[in-house]
Parts: structure tokens; C-alpha cells; sequence
């Protein structure tokens, strides 16, 4: 999910519709994760593990570990 990308922009406009921004997404996980399976539907899972892999070792840090919770949920 590059900045680029088409469906990024898709994501940043759908979160605009619950007034966030993808910088303060992270405050309300389940509005994150529901907009993004709506525009990755079938890519959703892909997305997540992309995303852990370019975080590494941080993924086990607390709050990191908590947003995969969330989001693999």
C-alpha cells in the first residue's frame, strides 16, 4: 500500500468520510480495518502481511502487536 498507489488514494478518501485522515487512523483501528477491506476486499490479508513484513522486529512491539490484533480479527 504505497502512497501512489490508486487504492491508497481510495483509502485516504474513504477515511475523510469518517473525518480521519490515515494519520490519525490509528485511533479508531476498526474504522481503519473496515475501510481497508473495502477497497482491498480480496488483497486484505496480502495488505496486513506486506505491512508486517516491512516493519520487521516491530512487530512485536506492544502497540504494533495490538494493531495486528485488530486488524487480523
Amino acid at each position: 500500500m504505497s502512497m501512489g498507489n490508486t487504492k491508497y488514494n481510495v483509502v485516504v478518501a474513504k477515511l475523510n468520510v469518517y473525518n480521519m485522515s490515515m494519520r490519525d487512523s490509528y485511533k479508531d483501528l476498526e474504522v481503519l480495518k473496515t475501510v481497508l477491506k473495502e477497497v482491498y476486499v480480496f488483497e486484505y490479508n496480502q495488505v496486513i502481511s506486506d505491512i508486517k513484513i516491512q516493519l520487521g522486529d516491530l512487530v512485536e512491539e506492544k502497540d504494533i502487536a495490538e494493531f495486528f490484533k485488530v486488524m487480523e480479527n
